[in-house]
């Protein structure tokens, strides 16, 4: 059959000839890249990061507005200019690296553009408006939680093992292919040839693991930056943080959530049921909402509720990360869920209250998280002793 000539109905499809693929029309489902995962992870930091920075920088500046006496150049405009940037760099640039620089400069345009979010949705263009905050907070959950579904997407179908053993061989083109790379890469096309009878797919499969044999020689993985940069990263958390001050560390910071917004919880629920409350101890925008009739009332006891279960996983972590009952995975399980209930839910109201002091408290509860990961793994896998 020439490589021009329709197969008769009803036959099956033959083999291609002439080195010609000739794939069916697929469905256009999407293909995630291997890397989405980092990808969105590094867009978050950087939006995180920018907001943040920005803020603290109008904050010590006085709000100082550039444009003169005419203009308004406000930031947004220039994240909508990194945001066009990126667009453009994705659609043109083939290179892996553009990936890298767009996820960070498109995190910069993201802050830049959403930070300015309270002149959008209010008549007088109020920046200060207190719901903008929480708007920009819950973006920002919802990036993360982007990042934490792509974490657990693996390659299923024929046709998704094909794109991620193409994206390594664009490496090998580039001749800066690593081993662990290339082992994925081949690991890829094995799993093409184990799930998929059709003869096209296997036939690029089979090509592509001849130019997998054809790579030069990778280079290990300890020898690419990011390795490197790893490397160093975990001698030094072994040297300043050896396993026993980081468990105590962590045991701290969980410790410190747990109590720390027990008063502001007891005059929150106070001034629902119409206690008066004083001012020292309830900010001024939260004691408007305790007190919204029967709206904020639920909303207290939603706060409320929400509270009180990072409070309890949060002491049964504490007390699994204790010496005498040490159960590290008990302790992960708790401290975990403790943490992205204040992360998620409580952190999304508070934000409404005070920017700044959300800020730290995102800080220091996403080290908190990291912390507990860290020990935990370490606790598992090492043979480090904990001084406790």
């Amino acid at each position: 059959m020439s490589p021009h000539t329709s197969p008769a109905p009803g036959s099956s499809s033959a083999a291609p000839a002439s080195g010609v693929f000739q794939l069916p029309p697929q469905r256009r489902v999407p293909i995630i890249y291997t890397d989405a995962t980092a990808y969105v992870v590094l867009f978050c930091i950087s939006t995180i990061a920018t907001i943040g920075l920005t803020r603290l920088y109008l904050k010590l500046t006085g709000y100082p507005q550039i444009g003169g006496e005419v203009f308004h150049l406000a930031h947004a405009l220039w994240g909508g200019l990194l945001l066009t940037i990126t667009t453009v760099m994705l659609l043109v640039l083939a290179n892996r690296w553009a990936r890298w620089t767009a996820a960070a400069l498109g995190g910069v345009g993201a802050a830049l553009f959403v930070d300015e979010v309270g002149k959008f949705i209010t008549q007088k263009n109020d920046y200060f408006f207190p719901l903008a905050a929480t708007i920009v907070y819950v973006f920002l959950v919802l990036l993360a939680g982007v990042a934490a579904l792509l974490s657990r997407v693996t390659a299923r179908s024929s046709r998704a093992h094909l794109y991620a053993a193409l994206e390594s061989a664009t490496a090998i083109v580039d001749g800066d292919i690593t081993e662990g790379e290339l082992a994925r890469m081949r690991q890829h096309l094995a799993e093409v040839e184990r799930i998929t009878v059709d003869p096209h797919r296997l036939a690029i499969a089979r090509a592509l693991g001849q130019i997998a044999d054809q790579a030069t020689t990778p280079k290990e993985d300890s020898a690419t930056l990011g390795a490197r940069v790893q490397a160093k990263l975990l001698a030094a958390e072994k040297r300043l943080l050896p396993l026993g001050l980081l468990r105590r560390m962590t045991r701290l910071i969980i410790l410190f959530i747990t109590i720390a917004g027990l008063p502001l919880l007891v005059a929150l629920l106070l001034a629902a049921v119409g206690v008066d409350v004083a001012d020292e101890l309830m900010p001024e925008q939260l004691l408007e909402l305790a007190t919204a009739g029967s709206a904020g009332q639920w909303l207290t006891l939603g706060v409320a509720a929400t509270w009180a279960v990072a409070a309890f996983f949060g002491a049964r972590a504490w007390w699994a990360m204790s010496p005498r009952h040490l159960n590290v995975e008990a302790a992960r399980h708790a401290g975990t869920i403790a943490l992205l209930v204040m992360l998620v839910f409580v952190n999304g109201l508070m934000a409404y209250v005070d920017q700044f002091a959300i800020l730290v408290d995102l800080i220091v509860e996403s080290i908190g998280l990291v912390f507990l990961h860290r020990w935990a793994i370490r606790s598992l896998t090492a043979v480090e002793t904990d001084d406790a």
